[in-house]
């Protein structure tokens, strides 16, 4: 009898109920005798099958069990120690294991579908084997009620060849309308460089009062990465006034970080928003601010103002004169 059995261990693979002790279950697992049929039952415990605790019990149920309960249970082991093992019994039906996989990665098990898709699609080397299934996977997460999943299925996708910014640039218009902001600012990386109609979505879809701002404000800072400062001081002047505090606040950000203009900037003094006309009068100061905003006067008279500054800085206190006698 293997280590860790022992004859009670054995008598209990017999037994109609299953011990509630975690330990009892796993010396179960381990058992020498173990059917396919007591496997079945001790990977249909929820909690067992999702621990992510190393357990080469486990590995060893799943290779026992049958198959029909394995991919009944597929849910819930493909978020525990043994995903590997379930994709490894699912190997010789590439069919069922994308379906299954498919499901896992679309349902709202953050455990589940994040394990799936770091085995089957974003490791680099494919130890599964899934080849072109990848992407069919990872098209399924996006439809994940998750952000961190279609994230990740974004990352992928984007970095995939030919096929993954297709497969991005078709569904586009949903997904710069995504709830997540890193699923919207790889979408606009995408459109933005392969679709000659995305500028246009852009700047429609940052000025559209009936969207969501935040699909809006990742609109508005699609358009700073991809115009030239010429070409987004009209947008950013007239954003930097706009009544919404977060477009406002994005706009005198692009403005101060990547288009200084003084256009924009002379909008910006003249916003409903505070923070806005600091950044405005910092970038036209004309001692400290920006001559691409505006802010700074030509050479020969920033110099003579900083010298009169530093001499006046630098001359001592008048002295003061004592009171009269009287």
């Amino acid at each position: 009898m293997a280590k860790g059995a022992s004859n009670a261990d054995a008598r209990l693979l017999h037994l109609a109920d299953l011990p509630d002790d975690v330990q009892a279950r796993r010396r179960l697992r381990a058992a020498p005798g173990l059917t396919a049929a007591m496997a079945d039952r001790l990977i249909a415990v929820v909690a067992d099958a999702r621990s992510r605790q190393r357990d080469a019990s486990m590995v060893r149920a799943v290779r026992t069990a049958s198959l029909a309960v394995v991919q009944a249970q597929a849910g819930h082991l493909a978020a525990g120690s043994a995903a590997a093992a379930l994709w490894e019994r699912l190997a010789d039906d590439p069919p069922q294991r994308l379906r299954l996989a498919r499901a896992v990665v679309g349902a709202a098990d953050l455990q589940a579908a994040e394990a799936t898709l770091h085995l089957l699609v974003l490791d680099p080397l494919d130890a599964f084997q899934v080849g072109a299934e990848r992407m069919q996977v990872a098209l399924a997460a996006l439809d994940s009620p998750l952000s961190a999943v279609r994230s990740l299925a974004m990352e992928f996708l984007v970095s995939h060849g030919d096929a993954g910014l297709h497969a991005v640039r078709a569904q586009a218009d949903v997904l710069v309308r995504d709830a997540d902001a890193q699923v919207r600012g790889l979408a606009w990386r995408v459109a933005l460089r392969h679709d000659s109609d995305a500028l246009g979505l852009a700047f429609a879809l940052a000025n559209d009062e009936a969207e969501a701002l935040p699909a809006r404000r990742s609109a508005l800072v699609a358009l700073g990465d991809a115009m030239s400062t010429a070409d987004i001081a009209p947008v950013l002047a007239w954003f930097v006034r706009h009544p919404q505090a977060e477009l406002a606040s994005d706009a005198a950000a692009l403005l101060t970080n990547q288009h200084k203009h003084p256009d924009a900037a002379e909008a910006a003094l003249h916003s409903p928003h505070a923070t806005v006309r600091d950044q405005a009068a910092a970038l036209m100061d004309p001692l400290r601010g920006s001559p691409a905003a505006g802010g700074s006067r030509d050479a020969a008279v920033d110099m003579y103002a900083q010298l009169v500054r530093q001499l006046e800085d630098a001359q001592p206190p008048a002295p003061t004169e004592p009171p009269a006698d009287e």
